[in-house]
């Protein structure tokens, strides 16, 4: 008795089961309908499709932030900090692109082909702006490794220096070691932001 008792509880937790995922497909199957048939009034009403407007927008909107930006460098030429910037940047949209279109493959989602493009172009900017900074800095003999010791040496110096004003002696201890100590880290940071400025 225990064992039909058993038996019937598991067919029906089974039945609940599949009367759930039948209702939550019929609920999705619902909604597709119920959105394609809005966008098809939305056309034929002669509406934009929202998803496709939203991304015209946000299109114009990047073009007008990138035209400024554009004129301004014809005026003046690029630094080497503008350059490396707008490498870094490039390198993150690019990055982010990438996954964008990873998620939108895996999830078969309709918008992969246009994410797809937008790598390649992503991928030539990226590609494009590194150029341009490695042509600045060999034309400059600018030493990207040099600046990036520079970086170091100047951090180093910089938490030396934090770290004996954030532990000064205590009352009434003698003091003139700790002193010289501090005027010896201050001079050792001022040469290396010194150095660090005259490689950047």
């Amino acid at each position: 008795y225990a064992k039909q008792r058993f038996e019937a509880r598991e067919q029906r937790l089974a039945d609940e089961q599949a009367a759930k995922e039948a209702r939550r497909k019929e609920r999705a199957a619902a909604a597709a309908a119920a959105q394609a048939a809005k966008r098809k009034a939305a056309e034929e009403a002669g509406e934009e499709d929202p998803v496709a407007a939203a991304q015209a927008r946000l299109k114009a909107k990047q073009a007008a932030a990138d035209k400024p930006a554009a004129e301004a460098k014809d005026d003046t030429p690029p630094s080497h900090k503008d350059l490396k910037t707008a490498a870094a940047i490039a390198r993150t949209k690019l990055k982010k692109a990438s996954k964008a279109l990873a998620d939108a493959q895996a999830a078969g989602h309709e918008s992969a082909d246009k994410l797809a493009a937008t790598v390649t172009e992503l991928e030539q900017k990226s590609s494009a702006a590194a150029k341009a900074l490695a042509d600045f800095e060999a034309a400059q003999g600018v030493d990207p490794e040099a600046q990036k010791q520079a970086q170091v040496a100047w951090a180093k110096a910089n938490a030396a220096v934090r770290k004996l004003q954030k532990n000064p002696p205590a009352e009434g201890e003698n003091d003139t070691d700790y002193k010289q100590q501090l005027v010896t880290a201050e001079a050792a940071l001022a040469a290396a932001k010194q150095h660090l400025d005259s490689l950047t």
